[in-house]
């Protein structure tokens, strides 16, 4: 560069006749009162210029951004310096600025300018993109990864929210939005459902035989057994202490009794080693008669539930409008 520029300040012919075509350097001879004089190829690009475009006496003051053309004429540099070196901002800044790498000297009454591409600024430049990017990437996987762990941790704080913690059944909250919707469904479509409720014979005596940890034992083995011999589209539900809502969607009580059979046949079968014996049962069935409310429902389960217990207990009963009218 710098012999470009001695060759330059020898002979100004010689950006005409040997630089005008060169691309990569920036070339150009503007006078004081910035006319420009002669210009090369890569000085014509930074502007959008082309030959007919170009004209001798063409006024490219405005297109000094930084430093200004101002500022430029207003150096006095010592001699044989530049009178400006480094970043030169040319083009224009309502639409397109070239930053170049270059120098600026007073050759008698004229500005030479003189610059260059900085490739190896560029490849800094394109190197920090790069790095961006890869650490935008990285915060975005982060981001993404931290949203399904949140998005997971939300699904387990319902779960565990909707989920009887003892025995990871449907809890209350649960069974009466199951309940509500299946009241619901039921009015709308005139579809049959009945509800089982079920109650550990004599739990109070297991805890204070045998104490809670086994007591717990005879909940879960009770637990596990209604949901493993029930359909998926039934809900189990501990509705607290030994006392467990089933839901059958689509069920009659005939069906319903059933059902409550079954169970109550597989309880006496079931054994606990702990206690060296089994467990025993009560069950109360219900079906929705098309009116009243969830709270109404559970009423007629219990009675009839109550009514097992009356029986000796280990025994299913279904309600019956009897049932309500000896209560009143």
């Amino acid at each position: 560069m710098q012999h470009l520029i001695e060759a330059l300040f020898r002979d100004d012919s010689l950006l005409t006749r040997c630089l005008s075509p060169l691309a990569a350097v920036v070339v150009a001879l503007v006078s004081e009162d910035g006319q420009l004089l002669q210009a090369n190829l890569g000085f014509r690009r930074i502007l959008d210029m082309t030959d007919d475009t170009l004209t001798p006496s063409q006024d490219v003051r405005s297109f000094f951004v930084q430093p200004s053309f101002a500022q430029l004429l207003a150096i006095h540099p010592e001699a044989g310096r530049p009178i400006y070196q480094g970043i030169v901002n040319i083009g224009d800044i309502n639409s397109q600025c070239r930053s170049l790498v270059g120098a600026v000297y007073r050759k008698g009454g004229k500005l030479l300018i003189i610059g260059e591409y900085d490739v190896s600024e560029m490849e800094r430049l394109n190197a920090q993109v790069i790095e961006l990017n890869e650490q935008l990437s990285i915060t975005q996987r982060d981001l993404s990864r931290s949203n399904r762990t949140l998005h997971e941790s939300e699904v387990r704080l319902m779960a565990m929210s909707l989920t009887d913690p003892l025995t990871g059944l449907a809890n209350r909250r649960r069974l009466m939005e199951f309940l509500q919707s299946e009241i619901d469904r039921s009015q709308r479509y005139q579809i049959p459902f009945s509800i089982i409720m079920a109650d550990i014979d004599f739990f109070k005596k297991v805890n204070d035989e045998f104490g809670h940890e086994v007591g717990d034992e005879a909940l879960l083995g009770f637990s596990n057994l209604m949901k493993n011999n029930m359909r998926s589209v039934d809900l189990v539900a501990r509705l607290g202490g030994e006392e467990f809502i089933i839901v059958m969607p689509n069920t009659s009580l005939e069906g319903a009794m059933v059902e409550a059979e079954r169970l109550r046949v597989k309880t006496e079968r079931l054994y606990f080693d702990s206690m060296q014996r089994g467990i025993t049962a009560s069950f109360g069935v219900a079906e929705f008669q098309g009116t009243g409310d969830a709270n109404s429902l559970f009423k007629h389960v219990d009675e009839a539930m109550y009514a097992s217990k009356q029986e000796g207990r280990n025994c299913v009963t279904a309600y019956t409008v009897m049932m309500g009218e000896t209560n009143k």
